[in-house]
Formats: C-alpha cells, sequence, structure tokens
C-alpha cells in the first residue's frame, strides 16, 4: 500500500515538472541506449569462434628470428602435423588449412536443373585436413561428419553455397550429397556433405573445403621445414586443456620439435633456425592475432578496451546528469519534505520515497533506452561493420549482464538524492532555504565537472582518432595509389599472358598493364631468405615476381641501376631490391652486388642486383617499410594479379576495355576486379570503424551533457528570480545578467578542461603507439576541443539566462 502510494505520488510529482522530467529521463535513455549498442558489439567481439569444444583447440604460431612482435606467422611449415601426430599423445586431432589457387568452379548441366553448365567464381576455397571438421565442428545440415573426407575427392560445402549451386528443394530434400563439381575443367569432386555458413562472428569463413589429397597431395607429404604456409589447428584433450603447467608441458614439446627439425633443416640460416612455435587458443585469435599470413583481417582488442572505456564514461556521464538533475528538482519540495518530518516521517521513510522517484524515473529511461537502440541498430551496423540483431532470449548472458547494469543505476541513482534530501531537518526545510542550500552544493559543482571532463576528453579523442585516420590515408605510399584496376589472374589468361597484356595497351585508356605475384593491398604469402655473397647470415625478405611493366603500372621511382628490360634474356638471375632491403644489407652501392637466396639447406641460388627503387609500403601503415626483392617473371611461377594502369577521368571506359578483353580471353569465367585505391582504403576499416564511433559516441555524450546543462542552468534561473529582478531594477542589464549566469559555469568548464586535456593525452598517446607512422598531437586540437564546450555551454546558458533577464520585474518581484 505504502509503495503504491509512493508511487502515485512520484507520477504526480512528474506530471507537474515535465519539462525537468523530460530533461532527467531523456539524458538517461540517451546514455543508456548508448551502453546497450556498445555492450551488444563488445559481446559480439569476445565470443567469435565460439563453436563446440572450443576452449579445446588451438592454432599453432611461428616465429622466425629474435623478434616474435614483428615476425610471428599464424602459419606452420607443412610436416608439423604429421609429427605432431606421432609424438604428442595429448593432442587428439590435428588438421591443416590452406588457400586453394583455383577459384573457377564448374557446374555440369546434368547436376542441376539447367540446360547448360554454370561457372563460379569463388575465393574462400581451403584444402584441408581429414580431422578438419572434428575440430571445426561446424553442425551439419545434409551428409555425415565422419565420412566427410573418407576419400580425396570429398568436398564440402557451406549452406549458401548449396542454395547458389543447387537451390533451397535440392538441399531440403538432401539431394545436394553426391552431386560433381569441375574444379579448373577437369577436376571432378563430389559434395559429401553441407555444413551450416560459418557465422559472422568467426575468424574462418569458407565456401568449401576440399580434401588434402585431392588438389594439393604433394604438398600434403611436402617435407621442407624452411616452408611456412600452412594454418595448422589442434584439439587437445580436455585435462591439458584445463591445466596451466600441462600446456606450458605441451608447448614445450612444439618448442622441442622446432630444435629438432627446423633448426638442421636451416643449417647456417640464422633467422629459421631461431624459430619456434606457439601455442594459441581459438576463442583468442580474433581479439589478439595480428600476424603474418593470418586468413584474414582481425579484430583489435584496443578497439574493445576504447568502447568498453567509452560505455563507462557515458554511463557515469549520464548517471551524474540524473543525479544533479533529480537533485534540483526535488529540492524544490523542501516545504513537503519539512511538513512530512513535522509529522512524524521518519528520515527511512523519506529516502525510500525519493529512491521509488528515481528507480521509476530510470525505469521509465530504460524502456525509452531500449526503444532508442533498436531505432539506432541499423546506422550502428552501418558504423560498426556488424549484423548485430536485438535478440535478448538466445543471449542470456548479455541479458543477466545488462540487468546488472539497470541495478546499478537504479542504486547509485537513487541513493544520493533519496539520503541527501532526507537528511534535511524540518526548520531548515520549512524555512524555504533547502533550494539555496543545494545552489551552492559542491557535489554538484563536482558532478558538472565530470559531465564536461568526460565530453571534452571524448571531444579531443575523437578528433585525434580522424586525424590519424585521414594521415594513414592520406600518407604517400611510395606509389601512384590512383587510376590503378587490380585484375584476380586466371589459368586461362596466365597461359596466354603476353597477349592479354598486348591487347588492352593499344587502347589509349590504357597506359600500363603489368603482370604480377605481389602488390600493395594484397596479402603477401611469399618470403625469402637473403644474404649477400660471401656473408654467412641470412635476412628474410619479402620475394615476389614481376614484369617489364610494373614499374610504370605502380609509378614505383627508380633510384639507382635500371629496372628489368623488355628483353627476357637479358633479365635472367636479376633482381631489383628497395631502399631498404639496401639498408639492412648495408649496400651504398647495391647495384652489381651479387645475392644468394636460400630456399633451405642445401638449395639455393645466386642473384645479381640491377636495380634499387624507392621504398614503398606492401603492407598498411601499422608496420613499417619491409625490404622487398622484386625478380623477373619465370614461367615456373602463377601471376597472381593483373596490374592496369589508367587515364585518369574516364575510368568506366577502361574498365569496359579490360572486361572486353578479358571475356575474349576467358569467356567462361567471371571478370572480379578491384582499385588500388580502394583496396588501400580497406586496409584502415577498423580505424575507420573506430573513429565513426567514437564521433557518435561522443555526439550522445554532448547531448546528454547539454540536456544537463539546460536542466540545471533552468533551475539556476529559477532559483535566482528574484535576484535578477533586483539587479534589473537597480540598473543591470540583460548582457550583464548573462554574463553573471554564465561565470560559474565558465569555471567549472575550465576546470573540466584541465583535467580531460592530459588525460586524454596519455590515452592517446598509448593509442597513437601502436601505429609505425602517426600524427604529432598538436596543442591546437586541445584548444579548439576547450574552446567548443566553452561555446556550448555560453549558447546553452546565454539562451536561458537571457529569458530570465527579459522577465518584467514587477513579476518576478511582487511576492516580497
Amino acid at each position: 500500500m505504502m509503495l503504491r502510494n509512493y508511487l502515485r505520488i512520484a507520477f504526480r510529482n512528474m506530471t507537474r515538472s515535465m519539462r525537468f522530467s523530460i530533461l532527467h529521463i531523456s539524458g538517461l535513455a540517451v546514455g543508456l541506449a548508448s551502453v546497450i549498442l556498445i555492450a551488444w558489439y563488445v559481446y559480439d567481439e569476445i565470443s567469435f569462434d565460439n563453436l563446440p569444444g572450443a576452449a579445446q583447440v588451438y592454432r599453432i604460431n611461428t616465429y622466425w628470428g629474435d623478434d616474435p612482435e614483428t615476425n610471428m606467422y599464424a602459419t606452420t611449415p607443412p610436416p608439423l602435423a604429421a609429427v605432431i601426430q606421432a609424438e604428442i599423445p595429448e593432442v587428439e586431432k590435428v588438421a591443416r588449412a590452406f588457400t586453394w589457387n583455383h577459384s573457377t568452379m564448374r557446374l555440369p548441366a546434368e547436376e542441376h536443373a539447367g540446360k547448360d553448365e554454370v561457372v563460379f567464381r569463388e575465393t574462400r576455397i581451403f584444402i584441408v585436413d581429414p580431422q578438419f571438421l572434428d575440430i571445426m565442428q561446424y553442425p551439419v545440415i545434409s551428409g555425415e561428419r565422419k565420412s566427410a573426407f573418407t576419400r580425396p575427392e570429398s568436398i564440402v560445402i557451406t549452406k549458401e553455397t548449396a542454395l547458389r549451386y543447387f537451390g533451397q528443394d535440392a538441399l531440403d530434400r538432401g539431394a545436394v550429397i553426391g552431386k560433381s563439381i569441375l574444379f579448373g575443367g577437369d577436376r571432378t569432386a563430389r559434395i559429401v556433405s553441407a555444413v551450416i555458413d560459418p557465422p559472422a562472428n568467426t575468424h574462418f569463413h569458407f565456401d568449401m573445403l576440399v580434401h588434402m589429397g585431392f588438389g594439393y597431395d604433394e604438398l600434403g607429404t611436402l617435407k621442407v621445414w624452411t616452408w611456412n604456409i600452412m594454418h595448422t589447428y589442434v584439439k587437445v584433450n580436455e585435462a591439458v586443456a584445463n591445466d596451466p603447467d600441462r600446456l606450458k608441458a605441451l608447448q614445450a614439446k612444439l618448442s622441442s620439435i622446432s630444435t629438432r627439425y627446423i633448426k638442421p633443416a636451416a643449417g647456417d640460416h640464422d633467422d629459421v633456425s631461431a624459430a619456434d612455435f606457439r601455442l594459441q587458443p581459438l576463442r583468442d585469435i580474433h581479439l589478439h592475432s595480428h600476424l603474418l599470413r593470418e586468413h584474414e583481417p582481425n579484430g583489435d582488442h584496443t578497439t574493445v578496451q576504447v568502447l568498453v572505456t567509452i560505455a563507462v564514461l557515458i554511463l557515469v556521464l549520464a548517471c551524474a546528469n540524473f543525479v544533479n538533475l533529480f537533485t534540483v528538482q526535488s529540492a524544490r519540495r523542501a516545504k513537503e519534505v519539512g511538513v512530512r518530518k513535522t509529522l512524524g516521517s521518519g528520515k527511512g521513510g523519506l529516502a525510500f520515497q525519493f529512491f521509488v522517484e528515481a528507480s521509476l524515473y530510470t525505469f521509465i529511461a530504460a524502456l525509452l533506452a531500449l526503444g532508442l537502440a533498436e531505432l539506432l541498430l541499423i546506422p550502428f551496423n552501418a558504423l560498426s561493420g556488424k549484423q548485430l540483431s536485438f535478440d535478448w532470449g538466445t543471449h542470456p548472458v548479455l541479458f543477466a549482464g545488462m540487468a546488472a547494469v539497470f541495478l546499478l543505476v537504479v542504486f547509485f541513482s537513487g541513493s544520493y538524492p533519496s539520503i541527501y534530501l532526507s537528511s534535511f531537518s524540518p526548520v531548515r526545510a520549512l524555512k524555504g532555504n533547502l533550494l539555496q542550500q543545494t545552489g551552492k552544493n559542491n557535489f554538484r559543482n563536482a558532478l558538472v565537472v565530470l559531465q564536461f571532463s568526460i565530453s571534452i576528453g571524448l571531444m579531443i579523442c575523437s578528433v585525434l582518432v580522424l586525424q590519424q585516420l585521414l594521415f594513414l590515408q592520406n600518407r604517400a605510399p611510395g606509389y601512384q595509389r590512383e587510376n590503378v584496376i587490380i585484375v584476380k589472374n586466371d589459368r586461362e589468361i596466365q597461359d596466354q599472358w603476353r597477349a592479354f597484356r598486348d591487347e588492352l595497351q593499344v587502347h589509349a585508356s590504357i597506359t600500363s598493364v603489368s603482370f604480377t605475384t605481389g602488390l600493395p593491398a594484397q596479402p603477401l604469402n611469399v618470403m625469402r631468405d637473403f644474404r649477400l655473397r660471401g656473408d654467412a647470415a641470412n635476412t628474410g625478405m619479402h620475394w615476389f615476381l614481376a614484369d617489364e611493366n610494373y614499374l610504370a603500372a605502380l609509378g614505383l621511382e627508380l633510384q639507382q641501376g635500371s629496372w628489368f628490360s623488355p628483353d627476357e634474356t637479358a633479365n635472367t638471375q636479376k633482381v631489383v631490391i628497395n631502399e631498404t632491403a639496401a639498408r639492412i644489407l648495408a649496400l651504398d652501392e647495391p647495384v652489381g652486388r651479387q645475392l644468394v637466396m636460400n630456399y633451405g639447406a642445401p638449395d639455393e641460388e645466386h642473384l645479381e642486383i640491377i636495380g634499387v627503387v624507392k621504398d614503398f609500403n606492401v603492407e598498411s601503415f601499422h608496420s613499417e617499410v619491409k625490404p622487398v626483392v622484386l625478380r623477373y617473371y619465370t614461367p615456373d611461377y602463377a601471376m597472381d594479379y593483373v596490374a592496369v594502369r589508367i587515364h585518369p577521368g574516364n575510368p568506366s571506359e577502361a574498365l569496359s576495355v579490360v572486361e572486353k578483353a578479358w571475356k575474349k580471353f576467358e569467356p567462361e569465367n567471371p571478370f572480379v576486379y578491384s582499385f588500388l585505391d580502394k583496396d588501400l582504403e580497406r586496409q584502415y576499416l577498423s580505424e575507420q570503424r573506430l573513429s565513426k564511433l567514437f564521433g557518435g559516441f561522443t555526439l550522445l555524450a554532448l547531448i546528454i551533457a547539454v540536456l544537463g546543462l539546460t536542466g540545471l542552468a533552468s533551475f539556476m534561473a529559477e532559483l535566482r528570480t528574484k535576484e535578477i529582478g533586483i539587479r534589473k531594477v537597480l540598473g543591470a542589464t540583460a548582457a550583464g545578467i548573462i554574463v553573471l549566469f554564465s561565470r560559474d559555469f565558465t569555471r567549472l568548464v575550465l576546470l573540466a578542461t584541465a583535467i580531460a586535456i592530459p588525460v586524454s593525452y596519455w590515452f592517446m598517446k598509448q593509442w597513437l603507439g601502436d601505429f609505425a607512422y602517426r600524427i604529432e598531437m598538436s596543442a591546437g586540437v586541445f584548444i579548439l576541443c576547450s574552446l567548443a564546450a566553452l561555446v556550448l555551454m555560453w549558447v546553452t546558458v546565454s539562451l536561458l539566462s537571457f529569458r530570465v533577464a527579459r522577465l518584467n520585474p514587477a513579476e518576478t518581484l511582487k511576492t516580497e
């Protein structure tokens, strides 16, 4: 009964001061909605690769050399899996995965409902060992898991692939099992199983899995320990997974394998002889793995930490705002507090009444926050690159976490106002001094400082993140990124590469065409070890092939010597290096010097340096320029890419020319292309998303701060209405009254600035430290953001105080 009465009083007070109530609830609702969105994002990030049995699954990484921070690979040598299977009984299952080079799939007419053969272009095909699906336990929707890879010609496809190839009806009837697919036109594989599509939150997305023996039987049995190309996964027994000491013992066994196998194979190969294998939990890969040769770009634990920090700050900001507004609104009820105490109400009863009212406001704000979060989910997904949807029933842990946050908000937001407002003596309350005492409350001022410290700090960090992103996107990479079309090469084009190149270069819209195995912003899967002839120490360098047009197609700058000649015979055993390679080799005049390329003892090859190009970034600006060795194309290697430089101004015409030539030489396969500058932008997707999220939540934090400032300034104006009337009678102007109102808030914002600047500087210094190339934080950013906060405060307070300044003193003083 008492609770019902308290709720009735709370609703009456809420409707009586509707403007203040809206400010309370909206500020808290915006804060809670922000926390809900960030919590959902973080939950998705930390739940990557949460497959059945994932706690027992590890990936084995390899590092070469003495610096695991810069030389750690997500891959291992091919023979490692067999040795683990034979020597380490703690490992129950082991399987390797390797990217398939062929991307053109043909579905014969007799295998589907159509009359003609259908051609598909696939980019996510992996060859795997038979135990792969025993480790990565994707649910099977058709076929059998145990018999998935009993024969070399076996192939497993995903649900989405099955729908593309055969349709829903065939999938429902299980008719996809046993169907044949042609790889490259001459090799037949049979579908033995269909699994669910890998979820969005996994580090390993695929469309097809092929038996290792089907495409790379010789690769699967390769015994080269210095060829680091396979992703290797192991499933350890449960006892090992749950015992840190046993995991350390397992790690020691892996290190022993590297000592016994890699080092003898490497000989005097210094970098490789220092190699070691490291276990990495499957669930840690997404947020804690940015290694060389990852399957795909991973997430970043720093981004998660940043967003968690933002969520906490916004929640604190919203709660501080709510406490301030609720306290000053409730302080108007001074005489009510005095009367109730005079009539016998105890301090506990009054405190409980105010707590119920605060909880009611919080509950309404939480309901509005859920609706607001739902409305913001689509733009939030667009900003974050996620595909989130609110389905609380399937995520009980997240639901429980948000419920706990709500209870904390209720407790902290309701405790202080209820205790504070119930603590006054009846005499003081009945005298009406409660408002004046609240107006000078130091705690209230501290909350204002806290709110603006958070808002200013978020503004500064948001601007600096954006500046770093623009710096990364606009920094000169050492080549001309614009007007370059990248085409993924195909076998048919490969066999006729010169004719294809000549076909394109006769068109006026095409300036240069180059075939190569390596391009910026593309996976660099090949590294070789080099040393100068006569030296003993080897150095790992990026190594790829290029033709005589590569220099012009990418716009590289030749610093010394010459480039490859159109005369193929003149390029035999010749290489061009970049400046970093020359510096690492300690060569002031590298042209004419002999390099030894080490394939692993005792195989090696002698090469002559004929030129040096200016440094260019083959990777993103997250890392420093790597040493690069370019060799002229030889028929022994497949040229993975075609780089086509076009005239600026009319890319559509040039693209049409390239597509027409492609269809002439490869009529059955789809034409797939990209632009080099767009590929480079995709390297910074993580920073782009962080910048957008930072900016979005900074805006929401500013909205909360302004709502709180509006409510507080309105209260201050109401508190000093009669004072303003007296000042006007004595000759004060509207401008003077505005300055009077703004003065106290200006001091608080300046204090908040003094707190926000060093904290945000330290935070951004830590974040920028992860980049090899970064901006210098200028004082201008800190000053401008501080001024922006001051201007925002002045505008808000001035508008409210101007309204009070215009009141007629006769009206404001008529009760005196």
